[in-house]
């Protein structure tokens, strides 16, 4: 064969490698031929992509403490409810450093049909002896900056960070600042001071020349964040 067959090699946010055929070809090509190049990269599983419904689990014991240790799932959601197979790696929504002070956490899973999510979302999935809650996962575009704590990739709604000054970044919400001296309450005033809570820098928090902001959108722009919304955090 002479003509090409793989136009791309990328790896992703969740590093996976993520190869791209060229238009003659389709994925189920490369899954027949796998005998072929798999020798050219080390990697557990091939599969070809395709739309995925994430959910969020809650509860899950932190005793099991890395991503690698929630691949018990795999076998203890089919096993305990019926209908139900998960496809791709569970990996944790709660960051490391809140899983240690825990004794539970929010997981991320995935389901080949939206039939299968909402059955567990309806529901209530069974897995360690235990029954969890289950939810819609919300993704947010890693550009967005929460308006609690002006960190960027979540929401207010969903923050889990403390409250910083969009102005003066101190710990109140940016409505309730004020400036006495000349009356001013929520909004900018030529005689602020201002102090930005994510790069310590004389101005805003919504500043576009943050070296914060213009970092996060590098990162975008380079192709670390691939899916861009980007998962919550529990």
């Amino acid at each position: 064969m002479s003509n090409p067959v793989i136009t791309s090699v990328k790896v992703s946010k969740r590093e996976n490698i993520v190869l791209t055929t060229t238009p003659s070809f389709h994925a189920q090509y490369l899954l027949d031929h796998i005998e072929i190049w798999k020798h050219l990269a080390t990697f557990k599983e091939a599969l070809p992509i395709q739309p995925w419904f994430k959910v969020a689990i809650h509860g899950i014991p932190t005793s099991f403490r890395t991503n690698e240790d929630l691949a018990i799932l795999k076998e203890e959601i089919p096993t305990f409810n019926n209908g139900l197979k998960i496809v791709g790696n569970p990996y944790w929504l709660t960051k490391e450093e809140k899983r240690s002070q825990q004794l539970s956490g929010s997981a991320c899973i995935a389901f080949a049909s939206e039939q299968e999510a909402q059955k567990a979302i309806r529901g209530k999935l069974y897995l360690l002896g235990i029954s969890v809650r289950v939810e819609k996962l919300h993704s947010t575009p890693a550009s967005t900056q929460c308006s609690s704590c002006q960190h960027y990739g979540h929401v207010e709604s969903r923050c889990l960070g403390t409250i910083s000054c969009k102005l003066c970044a101190e710990p109140h919400h940016t409505k309730v600042h004020s400036y006495n001296v000349y009356k001013t309450k929520g909004r900018w005033c030529k005689h602020l001071a201002p102090v930005c809570t994510n790069c310590k820098g004389a101005h805003t928090a919504d500043n576009k020349q943050c070296e914060a902001y213009l970092a996060t959108i590098r990162n975008l722009n380079k192709g670390m964040a691939l899916d861009n919304p980007i998962d919550i955090e529990c």
